[in-house]
């Protein structure tokens, strides 16, 4: 087997898996610690839970698992967007389409689906890829003002989604593989409202970057490449780096600490 495509491959598994690890934990909040943690993170309190039931969403959308959480007040349903950080880079994959795809979703105009196409589509009338350093000067303007002008819309869909099951929240475990239910060290994990990962990930301006691809705000556009030379090595994908968001907080827990102390 390939080896990009087995490692895919793997990644995949592990997602799933630990969707269904975190499933588990959801429905069985009671016996677990953390899992109660969590739940405070989204601003429940824990003695006005009645029931609680935690499945998987099925099919391709932002939000990988629905909990409904019945309260002595209301009964409510959070959607939950899971990343699983297990190595170093903590590259985070949030999105890969079809140009024609992306420009059905975000009604790109012609010229600038027609740049996307040669920076990301490898085909007999368009042997070589170009980047995006390598297109001219005003068609970079051109490329940097649309994803400028569009970029409140864009990060929004990209992280939290469109129409159906769209994310509320987004969990991050890290190394989950050293978890464990007595192991409530903040650093494993992060639990935020979907609207503060947008906020964070939007920061910054649109550039094209010294490697030729785009910055949307923490946001990294690339073309994919790779699966063998299959029509999939011909889309788009977005990445963010999770590990920014951990450095993030973590500085903000030594400030607090810092301020109490």
């Amino acid at each position: 087997m390939n080896i990009k495509k087995s490692l895919g491959s793997k990644i995949a598994k592990d997602g799933l898996n630990n969707e269904i690890k975190i499933i588990n934990k959801f429905n069985n909040w009671q016996k677990d610690f953390l899992e109660k943690k969590w739940l405070i993170s989204m601003n429940y309190n824990i003695d006005d839970i009645i029931e609680l039931t935690a499945i998987k969403i099925k099919g391709n959308y932002k939000a990988d698992i629905q909990i409904i959480i019945k309260t002595t007040k209301e009964t409510k349903q959070e959607n939950l967007s899971i990343k699983l950080v297990s190595n170093k880079s903590a590259s985070n994959q949030i999105d890969k389409r079809n140009i024609k795809n992306y420009t059905k979703l975000w009604n790109i105009p012609y010229e600038i689906e027609e740049i996307l196409e040669k920076y990301a589509i490898k085909s007999l009338k368009n042997q070589k890829r170009i980047l995006l350093n390598e297109i001219s000067i005003e068609n970079q303007k051109k490329i940097i003002n649309y994803f400028s002008e569009n970029k409140k819309t864009i990060i929004n869909d990209l992280i939290k989604g469109k129409y159906i099951n769209k994310a509320d929240w987004m969990l991050i475990i890290f190394n989950i593989n050293n978890n464990n239910n007595n192991n409530n060290n903040n650093n494993n994990w992060i639990l935020k409202n979907i609207e503060d990962i947008i906020n964070f990930f939007s920061k910054g301006n649109v550039e094209i970057t010294k490697k030729g691809n785009l910055k949307i705000g923490k946001i990294r556009m690339q073309r994919k490449g790779g699966d063998l030379g299959k029509k999939s090595a011909n889309m788009l994908q977005f990445k963010i780096n999770l590990k920014t968001l951990l450095n993030s907080e973590t500085e903000k827990l030594k400030k607090e600490n810092t301020i109490n102390n």
